[in-house]
């Protein structure tokens, strides 16, 4: 029998949603690409959250990490519900201090429109009843972004229970006056995200990581600023680049997907609460957690390593990348340019949605030095004072999954060099630490 159309389907069609039916989840909400030829844009799938969901809270989720595409759930969070007003939030948080400061952006923003000399980022702790006051008043450019839940915080609702494989979770906290916004960006921890709408409306552009070339990326900012665009423009922009806009409510969760590019605006003033998460830690991702810069290159490879052992093509890629980050160099320059080249050579063979080319040519890489440099990558590793053999080699790439031939292409690779086959053997053992 066909389904009476409800007030919620006539929401869904309003905000550009894609209507899914909470019990055929399975099959409606990650096989929306159908609809990709009316909305011509990326997809968006809407479910409604029933209590008597057979999923509950952690199947949902896993389906979601499982399927890798953004989701807007209504009623995941139900714990938050009782503070979607601005009165009910005075009433039970006006008290609780928070540190307020310029938009996370700002330093970014102002370094690609030539204004960074002289600036000093400001922030400040403030009551929330006293902010919500002066953002009434519109009287504040600050906003709380990104916070951990600690002091006062830690009287919000707890949320339900991630799934048992969720490791390396992160809370954190979000409240912005009218007119704020969060600059187009990439998260660079790769966690997957839950953001939970509280209180006012939250939209949120979403783009593809196969459109980063087309977003002028400067590490993990884009050099489009989005807050600038009037709504033909955005509409524009967001068929260019295989994106879509959504506007989040008040009980309205979404999920994002690591690696997705996102920008926010504030219609109202509003409140959120993410949870951040990693399903798996592997020996290759704590690599590139640890030491590779966060920019499109890290962003695309990122996206290639699974949540257990990769199959041996890219294990063989990983490894060339490890490689080139271990070898001995005289300037910090130096390590940054190879490992970036080794990144860029492994991913035109890897990856088919890859490219390598930008849509304008400004020279970056002092600014991306300087960047990295200052949070303490690419400094030289310390040694291990082992003396590499083949046999050792051999061992190594035998652990790490990687057929005969594929080592042989490695070694054939350094050739006689012994700085270069210790730097592979190290790169080998990184692999499965």
């Amino acid at each position: 029998m066909k389904r009476q159309a409800t007030s919620q389907d006539v929401v869904n069609r309003e905000r550009g949603y894609i209507p899914c039916r909470r019990e055929v989840i399975a099959t409606s909400l990650f096989c929306v690409d159908g609809a990709s030829t009316v909305l011509r844009r990326m997809s968006i799938a809407v479910v409604r959250m029933e209590g008597s969901s057979a999923l509950g809270t952690q199947g949902l989720v896993e389906e979601l990490v499982a399927g890798r595409r953004p989701v807007v759930v209504s009623g995941l969070a139900p714990e938050l519900d009782g503070l979607r007003s601005e009165a009910a939030v005075r009433e039970r948080l006006g008290d609780v201090e928070i540190l307020v400061h310029d938009n996370y952006t700002v330093g970014t923003q102002r370094w690609l429109d030539g204004t960074i000399e002289g600036y000093v980022p400001t922030q400040r702790r403030v009551a929330i009843g006293t902010y919500l006051d002066e953002a009434r008043a519109g009287r504040t450019p600050l906003m709380c972004a990104e916070r951990p839940l600690e002091g006062g915080l830690t009287c919000l609702p707890a949320l339900k229970a991630l799934p048992p494989f969720a490791v390396a979770t992160l809370d954190r906290f979000f409240l912005g006056a009218a007119g704020s916004h969060s600059h187009l960006h990439f998260d660079g921890d790769a966690r997957h995200v839950l953001l939970h709408q509280i209180m006012g409306r939250k939209r949120v552009v979403l783009i593809p990581i196969a459109a980063t070339w087309k977003l002028l990326p400067v590490g993990n900012q884009s050099a489009v600023f989005l807050d600038r665009f009037d709504a033909d423009d955005l509409r524009e922009f967001l068929v260019f680049v295989g994106g879509a806009e959504v506007q989040l409510e008040p009980g309205d969760s979404l999920y994002m997907p690591p690696g997705i590019w996102h920008y926010a605006a504030y219609p109202d003033t509003c409140m959120s609460l993410s949870q951040r998460f990693l399903p798996q830690e592997t020996p290759m991702r704590r690599f590139f957690a640890q030491h590779i810069h966060r920019g499109v290159h890290w962003l695309h490879w990122i996206q290639l390593l699974p949540p257990g052992r990769p199959a041996p093509a890219l294990t063989e890629g990983f490894v060339e990348v490890a490689a080139a980050f271990f070898r001995p160099y005289e300037t910090f320059g130096a390590r940054y340019a190879a490992v970036k080249g080794a990144m860029r050579e492994t991913l035109a063979r890897l990856d088919p949605s890859y490219r390598d080319r930008a849509y304008a040519n400004f020279r970056l890489e002092p600014y991306e030095e300087a960047l990295w440099r200052g949070r303490g990558l690419y400094e030289d590793p310390p040694p291990d004072g082992e003396q590499p053999t083949s046999a050792g080699v051999g061992e190594a790439a035998t652990r790490a999954g990687l057929p005969q031939e594929a080592t042989a292409r490695l070694l054939a690779r350094v050739g006689g060099d012994a700085t270069a086959r210790a730097a592979l053997l190290r790169a080998l053992r990184a692999a499965t630490a």
